[in-house]
């Protein structure tokens, strides 16, 4: 759809009585405004979308090497059709960065601390429990780290399977997906930014202790707040 277009509809969709127009003028808007929308395949929502500026939103972090916690934060981002990636502040500290429209980004930022609480209460409740105790020294180290990378998989996992879930359930809002993805490269394009891979280290893991991250996982709850 050209700009010419999306001008035009948002000029009729400002045709209402509040501002001026007789009822008839504003009904008559209205309808235009449905038979563009329905020539060009869009919703409202499609049309709100593509008029609202795209925001970006940091987390920090007191870390400067990732972990298990932070690897969430890409599939944060696809939940919310964002994009994410990371940088470093002046003392080299590591900050992530979700950019996109307004509401989906406010919901990423709210999402991590939802699962930065979930990573320090599971944490709290390993280390108390007998496995971890039984452990020494360095053993407690890679006990405590594989029920952490456990965990981090396993709401990596829901968050992909509640996405899938969620697309099979609202087919008709994949077209919305599709525009506010275009929309948020569109933007970022504009901004210049040269992006790198990063691979995820490898770890030696505890396959019990990592299991029970995984476990700890599935208890992890997306609370009132946040909107899919």
């Amino acid at each position: 759809m050209s700009d010419a277009v999306l001008t035009r509809i948002r000029a009729l969709q400002a045709k209402t009585m509040e501002r001026g127009c007789t009822e008839q003028e504003a009904l008559a808007a209205a309808l235009k405004v449905a038979e563009l929308l329905d020539r060009y395949g869009l919703t409202v929502a499609e049309l709100e979308a593509q008029a609202t500026p795209c925001v970006r939103s940091e987390l920090a972090t007191d870390r400067r090497r990732p972990g298990p916690f932070d690897e969430c934060a890409v599939a944060v981002a696809a939940f919310f059709d964002c994009r994410n990636w990371t940088e470093h502040d002046l003392d080299g500290r590591l900050r992530h960065v979700f950019f996109g429209l307004p509401p989906d980004v406010e919901a990423s930022v709210y999402l991590m601390h939802l699962i930065a609480h979930a990573f320090e209460t599971e944490a709290n409740r390993f280390r108390a429990g007998p496995g971890y105790l039984r452990g020494r020294g360095n053993g407690r180290r890679i006990l405590h780290t594989s029920f952490m990378a456990g965990l981090s998989h396993g709401i990596q996992d829901k968050l992909a399977a509640m996405q899938a879930a969620r697309d099979v359930a609202r087919p008709t809002g994949h077209s919305l997906v599709v525009v506010k993805a275009g929309i948020v490269e569109a933007e970022l394009a504009k901004l210049g930014l040269r992006f790198r891979s990063r691979a995820v280290a490898s770890r030696r893991v505890h396959a019990e202790a990592f299991g029970t991250g995984q476990e700890a996982a599935g208890r992890f709850q997306i609370r009132r707040g946040v909107k899919t």
